[in-house]
């Protein structure tokens, strides 16, 4: 008789590397974010566009950009705020811990 593997041990390995993987993805959109912010001299999240202008907000200032500059950083920053954090924020919270672990998960439990 072979003994069979245990099915929530290798559950809990496919979960674990599945968050690990958002949260690696959640890390390098910051970076990329960061890096455009650094590259363009701002944001388009407190940026704006008005009247065929478009502005890149940075600490208050606003610089104006060409409208592919000004999509280019709206489609990081949004994509980062409303779709990759959250997601990588998530998969920190419900990704699994190793065995063997025996303080608690959140500060404020023990």
């Amino acid at each position: 008789m072979t003994a069979e593997p245990d099915r929530g041990a290798e559950r809990n390995v496919r979960r674990r590397r599945i968050c690990n993987a958002l949260i690696i993805l959640a890390a390098i959109h910051f970076a990329i974010f960061v890096g455009t912010i650094v590259a363009l001299g701002g944001d388009a999240l407190t940026g704006r566009s008005e009247g065929g202008r478009y502005y890149l907000g940075n600490h208050g200032q606003l610089l104006e950009v060409g409208r592919s500059a000004w999509l280019l950083s709206a489609v990081v920053g949004r994509t980062l705020v409303y779709g990759t954090f959250p997601l990588g924020v998530l998969a920190g919270l419900l990704r699994p811990r190793k065995e063997g672990r025996d303080r608690p998960r959140f500060w404020w439990k023990g």
